[in-house]
């Protein structure tokens, strides 16, 4: 193409100078695919993380006492607490993730905080627990590891939604997904492990919500905010 003089004029009154230079900006955009609704989007993670949770539990079994505790209301109310979380910070991320939404879902986020305080306490005050038998632990796993294992493929899931809506704030999107993701963790392990030692359901259940969200918020930066990166093809 040959460049235009630098005080001639286009059909459309611009500068033809502007117009050569706003032609190479375009050249290597693409049209952009709008994301599904926000509704949508959360539905196929429910829907993939309930296939989750059923696959890992019939390969880990339930916990050999979950007859007899589905009779305690208790254990009942801290299950429903820990999996509502999930799906609380899901949403809050999600609807964080879309351009021009940074500001919305954090009061899902500070529900899914709250619902998680209250299932410890439920646990603390209403469910009974010792101080023996740890670190005594007969299953293959540890649920720290289990944990882990089950928190990071739902991170990934969830990424891979909150990927493609472009987040503007990935770190916070990516922690707020990583809360989501190791609720569910903690979920699985709550349903698979018996063990009522007041240290181990602690440490191995209760904490790697915090430090894997946190340790996973911030490894996933990158990855989250990868349409950033990509330079516009010449």
């Amino acid at each position: 193409m040959k460049p235009k003089k630098q005080g001639t004029k286009t059909k459309k009154g611009f500068p033809a100078a502007h117009e050569g230079a706003v032609e190479q900006m375009v050249q290597g955009l693409r049209p952009v695919k709008a994301p599904m609704p926000i509704g949508a989007q959360w539905f196929c993670w429910a829907a993939a993380m309930a296939l989750l949770t059923w696959f890992c539990l019939s390969r880990i079994s339930l916990r050999d006492d979950f007859q007899s505790d589905l009779s305690s209301l208790a254990y009942d109310l801290l299950v429903a607490f820990v999996f509502v979380g999930a799906a609380l910070a899901a949403w809050g991320a999600i609807e964080a993730s879309i351009p021009a939404g940074e500001s919305k879902g954090k009061w899902k986020v500070r529900g899914a905080f709250l619902l998680y305080g209250s299932a410890f306490l439920l646990f603390v005050l209403f469910l009974p627990w010792d101080m023996v038998n740890y670190p005594h632990h007969d299953l293959h796993l540890s649920c720290f590891m289990t944990s882990l294992m089950v928190g990071v493929v739902a991170w990934i899931g969830l990424g891979l939604i909150l990927r493609h809506n472009a987040p503007l704030k990935p770190l916070k999107v990516g922690l707020w997904a990583g809360i989501s993701s190791f609720l569910l963790g903690l979920g699985v392990c709550t349903l698979h492990c018996g063990s009522h030692n007041f240290a181990h359901v602690c440490l191995e259940h209760f904490l790697p919500v915090l430090a894997y969200s946190g340790l996973v918020g911030l490894l996933g930066y990158r990855w989250l905010c990868a349409w950033k990166q990509k330079p516009l093809s010449k």
